[in-house]
């Protein structure tokens, strides 16, 4: 998922300043492909943050917690099959 935000993101500035130059000013395909890699950002955004959730009660583990920390405090009675 990460891969996918940063070339996302990197492709959505590389089309934003293509936009900006006179060699690409009002080209109908670099607009709509700034968009459709916008619209696909915040498609993976909200996936993402509906994993995370979904995760977390499942696993009960405060994953976001996790990942600003980088340390997971798992629950005692978890299995060792839930573990992986």
């Amino acid at each position: 998922m990460i891969y996918n935000l940063l070339i996302t993101l990197a492709a959505i500035a590389g089309t934003g300043y293509m936009m900006t130059t006179l060699a690409w000013f009002g080209v109908d395909w670099v607009k709509e492909a700034h968009e459709a890699l916008v619209s696909w950002t915040e498609i993976s955004i909200l996936l993402h943050v509906t994993a995370v959730v979904v995760e977390s009660r499942r696993l009960k583990v405060n994953l976001p917690k996790s990942m600003l920390t980088g340390y997971k405090d798992l629950p005692v009675e978890m299995s060792e099959e839930d573990r992986e």
